[in-house]
């Protein structure tokens, strides 16, 4: 199984939003993963443990993992790209 992490800056609104539709997206596409939702400032001592790193602001450092900008699913622009991105790392 898959394991996804779902990142923001603050208070986890963000990541809730778009863990709920990185969810949508995988089951639509038959997809078994974890999906955890933390700080940015918690991604270093989880990214062991991951598959793929979904932020929802501009990461400028490496983790290892396969890391993705996460916006498009806050604001709508650029959704199937990124959405094509998360599955091409998943399948």
């Amino acid at each position: 199984m898959k394991t996804i992490i779902v990142a923001c800056s603050g208070a986890l609104a963000t990541s809730m939003v778009v863990a709920s539709k990185v969810d949508r997206l995988l089951k639509d596409h038959k997809i078994t993963a974890t999906i955890v939702e933390c700080r940015l400032t918690e991604i270093e001592e989880k990214r062991d443990q991951v598959d793929l790193i979904i932020t929802t602001t501009n990461v400028y450092r490496s983790y290892g993992v396969p890391t993705l900008h996460g916006l498009p699913f806050l604001s709508g622009a650029g959704v199937s790209r990124v959405s094509d991105e998360i599955l091409s790392y998943l399948t």
